[in-house]
């Protein structure tokens, strides 16, 4: 699903462009090109299926002979000397399968790469632009999956509960910070996580996870009162209305680094954990009460910064198993400005609706 998105974005973005110069041919399909010299003959296809024949009959054989070596270890597991000679032969065989699995994939691109162009040798060349011109058949793209890509999870469409809390984590709001309770059954928050960029490191199953996404926030009070600026900080105003509904929105630009572990790592229904930051650039901001008056709803919007940070920054924790995904957000930087408010942290635990 992310992969045919992320394709389609391209192919309408950037179009498809095809091209002559002298006798070489470049199709470019996003940012990948296929390269051909001359006109394609039949035979470049079928030398390629006949080396991919070969492989795969050399990767048969490179098996066979890894587990008569392992039935072998198992015979004379009792003596040292032929356990450690028969050790670094299944090595080697190791070491040749890799070699020939590699060889294997690139084989496979080459002929799909050959496969594409030779469906399109039957264009026509316009004399007046140079350009080469033809009808695209959509079913000629095939774009598969490999289960030795490393592919993250942060794009999708996410639903949390949030809140506000003092510093250690505290949901209670007395004395001082009365004002500030909050109808945490009402506190929900948002997320549309649109664009997904992975890191791969030495391994498959493991890598940097980055991109970007929307944040809306709306955390619910119990108290009746407006947000107001007093002598350069903000302050709670009460109002004499019986509000239905108090609710401080926040939209935010948020930018992940997550470090995530897969396993197992060819497994179709994986366990994945990820741990990292997901910095924040504050987009909007407003308070919205509403009440009930002589049988009429009204509904009172102040949009204001209210003298909230511009930037955050906190740790995320984010599980998943098969289609199962839950994360949560604790932010480290105070909600409001230094010392123009109480200082409480936003915190978020939710589950993933859409992983894209």
């Amino acid at each position: 699903m992310k992969r045919f998105i992320f394709i389609v974005t391209l192919l309408f973005g950037s179009g498809i462009l095809v091209y002559s110069q002298s006798d070489t041919v470049n199709i470019t399909i996003g940012k990948r090109t296929y390269l051909a010299h001359g006109q394609l003959e039949i035979d470049d296809i079928e030398a390629a299926k006949a080396e991919i024949s070969q492989l795969d009959n050399k990767l048969k054989l490179h098996n066979n002979s890894r587990d008569s070596l392992i039935n072998l270890l198992v015979t004379h597991n009792d003596e040292p000397e032929k356990v450690k000679h028969i050790s670094e032969q299944i090595r080697e065989q190791n070491s040749g399968i890799d070699n020939l699995k590699t060889d294997l994939d690139k084989k496979w691109l080459k002929l799909k790469n050959f496969e594409l162009i030779q469906n399109h040798q039957d264009s026509t060349v316009d004399d007046n632009d140079n350009k080469w011109h033809f009808d695209f058949d959509w079913d000629d793209l095939k774009f598969t999956r490999k289960d030795d890509v490393f592919r993250g999870h942060w794009a999708g469409v996410e639903l949390s509960w949030c809140a506000l809390s003092q510093k250690g984590g505290s949901l209670s709001m007395k004395g001082d910070w009365a004002s500030y309770e909050q109808q945490l059954q009402k506190s929900w928050a948002l997320d549309l996580n649109f664009i997904e960029i992975n890191l791969p490191f030495s391994k498959p199953n493991f890598g940097l996870v980055t991109g970007m996404g929307l944040g809306f926030n709306a955390y619910s009070f119990s108290s009746n009162f407006r947000f107001q600026k007093v002598d350069g900080k903000i302050a709670t105003q009460a109002v004499t209305h019986d509000l239905t509904s108090n609710k401080l929105n926040t939209t935010f630009l948020n930018i992940p680094l997550i470090l995530e572990l897969q396993f197992p790592k060819s497994a179709r229904t994986q366990l994945h954990i990820g741990i990292g930051i997901v910095g924040g650039i504050r987009l909007h901001s407003s308070q919205e009460i509403t009440w009930t008056e002589n049988g009429s709803n009204y509904t009172e919007t102040q949009e204001s910064e209210m003298l909230l940070n511009s930037f955050r920054y906190g740790a995320t924790l984010r599980l998943g198993y098969g289609f199962v995904h839950l994360f949560a957000n604790y932010t480290l930087t105070p909600f409001f400005q230094k010392d123009k408010a109480p200082e409480l942290y936003p915190l978020q635990i939710g589950v993933v609706l859409l992983n894209l």
